[in-house]
């Protein structure tokens, strides 16, 4: 579809985004198809089997095709696994923040949608409320350590930390600032007293290169 879009609209490559809250933010991050496999129809149930739901061309298994991804409310990739094997179950083990992996862990999920993929990935931004009760807030947490992992950072040692940014009450981690990013490779944003989902906002915009942020 991206690539499609790209060719009819002569679109620019270099500016494609994704983003999207609680399911839609599962999809941002994650696809049951890992890339290059052969015989389609052969893996197809298989793949199925092992995957909660059709969560498809997104971040982790096709990181060539966009520039940044924001996941509002979301869980890390790979984690909403379905245990029974059905594709459109609901993982509560996930969804209550009762899973705890290491960064090579999550590192070693992201990396295996896309086996031997070594290009560029997008910059990557986390946003979730501090009293979600839908998907607890353990699952930002757990998507912070998948996302520095994935780019070689110590997700207990953010570079740069800003209070009450991009609102009152939000904190904003920040990962990989260079010249190339001023912003940063990957942001985590946790929202205190904010539910199910996180309210979106123009930061997100700035984060993305579409904009300069005011302030």
């Amino acid at each position: 579809m991206v690539t499609y879009a790209l060719k009819k609209y002569n679109g620019d490559a270099s500016k494609v985004f994704v983003t999207g809250s609680s399911s839609g933010a599962m999809m941002t991050v994650s696809s049951p198809y890992p890339k290059n496999f052969d015989h389609m129809e052969t893996c197809h149930s298989r793949i199925l089997q092992k995957t909660n739901m059709t969560q498809n061309v997104m971040a982790a298994t096709y990181p060539e095709l966009f520039a940044a991804a924001t996941a509002y409310s979301g869980v890390p990739a790979g984690c909403f696994v379905s245990s029974s094997g059905a594709v459109d179950a609901w993982n509560s083990t996930c969804a209550q923040g009762n899973v705890d992996q290491s960064a090579a862990y999550w590192t070693n999920v992201v990396k295996g949608m896309y086996p031997g993929y070594s290009g560029a990935r997008p910059r990557f931004q986390v946003y979730h409320g501090s009293i979600d009760t839908t998907l607890r807030p353990n699952n930002y947490r757990e998507s912070v350590k998948e996302w520095t992992g994935v780019f070689g950072y110590d997700a207990t040692r953010p570079q740069t930390v800003k209070n009450n940014f991009p609102a009152n009450g939000y904190t904003t981690d920040i990962w990989g600032v260079d010249s190339t990013n001023p912003l940063g490779k990957v942001q985590g944003i946790y929202a205190l007293n904010v539910g199910h989902t996180v309210p979106i906002n123009g930061y997100v915009y700035s984060v993305f290169g579409v904009c300069q942020l005011l302030t």
